[in-house]
């Protein structure tokens, strides 16, 4: 076999891998990218489900809070306080409101006082705990979502790269791969030319 043949089939075994790698680097980012659009996808779907959610668990608490504030507000009398009270907690009898005539026999008494009956003492009192416990919830569960949402931050951040990544890296990191190619490139290139300027002389 002589030199020329040599070189021919050097080159033609060069090609073959630069070849290959060059086609397996390109079947796995294609492979890659089908992956992540199938993936956003499916979470372009997912989010929104869970905005329909988000805007329904919203309005129902806005109307709940809209009702509550406007009970609040038209509530001011004692009189309209032991009207509005069933509404608001269950207690086992109603709380009275002391008349002129109650006043009038005691004098302990005040005409228009709320009198709570001894037997709503200890639901009124157990409604005041669950009140405070609520309270405690709604702190605790502020703080937790806090918390969730520095999560989330991280694995944005860390979705982010590795969608970076199977673009291909950053542009730097780009760059650098496509130097890589051209570099195998010139090295390849050459070798035909040397092939050539070998078989001319």
């Amino acid at each position: 076999m002589t030199t020329s043949h040599k070189v021919t089939v050097s080159l033609a075994v060069i090609l073959c891998v630069v070849a290959s790698i060059f086609g397996y680097s390109w079947l796995k980012a294609h492979d890659a990218n089908i992956l992540l659009s199938a993936q956003k996808a499916a979470n372009a779907d997912a989010l929104a489900t869970i905005k329909t959610s988000e805007e329904t668990r919203v309005a129902t608490l806005e109307n709940a809070l809209d009702k509550l504030t406007q009970l609040q507000q038209r509530t001011k009398t004692p009189a309209q306080v032991a009207a509005a009270l069933p509404t608001v907690i269950q207690l086992p009898a109603p709380v009275q409101q002391v008349t002129q005539a109650q006043a009038a026999a005691s004098p302990a008494l005040h005409e228009g006082d709320l009198i709570i009956p001894a037997i709503d003492a200890k639901p009124w009192f157990d409604a005041q705990i669950e009140c405070k416990k609520c309270g405690a919830s709604l702190a605790s569960t502020q703080q937790q979502v806090v918390n969730l949402t520095a999560v989330i931050a991280v694995k944005d951040k860390e979705i982010a790269q590795r969608d970076q990544a199977l673009k291909g890296g950053t542009k730097v990191q780009r760059a650098k791969t496509a130097g890589k190619w051209a570099s195998i490139g010139a090295v390849v290139g050459g070798t035909v030319v040397a092939v050539l300027i070998a078989r001319h002389h």
